[in-house]
């Protein structure tokens, strides 16, 4: 795999283990805490199903791809940090 994907699928595991433990804290949260997560779902699926197809592009199209993946990625990060920072504050 070339740099960029190899970078894009270490952030993708990134916001992936985000997701999982925040999946895993937030049976204990607050219904508006666990509502903005669902909200953030549609994203998710959205972002993973690119990605699964990223290795299928071409090379002109997966560039386009890969850049459209990493600002959703950066807003699924700032949106899961924001739970998990509210979720430790509630506890």
């Amino acid at each position: 795999a070339d740099t960029v994907t190899k970078q894009l699928e270490d952030v993708w595991e990134e916001i992936k283990n985000q997701r999982d433990e925040l999946l895993v804290q937030i049976h204990l949260a607050e219904v508006d805490l666990r509502e903005e997560l669902e909200s953030l779902e549609p994203k998710w699926l959205e972002v993973q199903e690119n990605f699964k197809g990223i290795k299928l592009e071409t090379e002109e199209a997966a560039q386009e791809v890969k850049h459209a993946l990493y600002v959703i990625a950066d807003e699924l990060t700032i949106a899961y940090q924001k739970i998990k920072t509210r979720l430790h504050d509630e506890s």
